[in-house]
């Protein structure tokens, strides 16, 4: 795990934290372990270009999960929902509303009170 985060300009434990908290938002779809190493997994799979930023990082990451990554009904319906989130931020912002786009965003990772 540190020797992948460091290949991946430390991005890669910071993913596994907000990937994590996520997935308690969602009354935990997957075991945290193999979250874990889905996430690392992923990484190996593609080519990873310095410059990316944590939210990249974790939009494809979301984006590539799929409805065989979990077995229950309540797992698939939580990463469809985070799927449409991410899909209708970059829409909002290019209508013309940033803020707009970021309240989405939150709505997917709310700020702990």
């Amino acid at each position: 795990l540190t020797e992948k985060n460091q290949g991946n300009d430390a991005l890669i434990k910071p993913l596994i934290r907000i990937t994590k908290y996520w997935n308690a938002l969602n009354n935990y779809p997957f075991e945290s372990y193999v979250l874990e190493q889905m996430i690392v997994a992923h990484w190996k799979l593609l080519t990873v270009f310095s410059g990316a930023t944590l939210w990249r990082r974790f939009r494809d990451f979301m984006n590539d999960l799929g409805a065989t990554d979990v077995s229950t009904v309540r797992g698939r319906d939580a990463i469809a929902r985070a799927q449409a989130i991410i899909a209708r931020a970059p829409q909002t912002k290019l209508g013309g509303d940033p803020e707009g786009a970021e309240r989405i965003l939150q709505s997917l990772l709310p700020a702990t009170s």
